[in-house]
């Protein structure tokens, strides 16, 4: 991790250096998808128009963390042992 963000790693924990690689990997992909964007939207056809989370593999991950599992009981139901079951 240290060798992606540049630093000597004897001062900080490791925490720290996560935190600092997590940020750098952000920053690298906020420019290249921005990149991307305006690269695709200026060739794209009418009517189609390309947003940053199109290409961005960070905000994609976070989008799809965010959205609810919906699951109705039966689902529940599979996790408690058979023979604990009441009906």
């Amino acid at each position: 991790m240290s060798g992606v963000v540049g630093v000597d790693p004897s001062p900080f924990t490791l925490r720290e250096l996560s935190l600092m690689f997590e940020s750098k990997l952000t920053d690298e992909w906020n420019r290249t998808a921005s990149l991307m964007t305006l690269i695709s939207n200026a060739l794209a056809g009418k009517g189609r128009k390309f947003k940053i989370s199109d290409f961005h593999p960070v905000i994609a991950m976070k989008q799809q963390a965010e959205k609810p599992i919906e699951a109705g009981i039966e689902a529940l139901k599979m996790l408690i042992p058979r023979g604990a079951r009441n009906g």
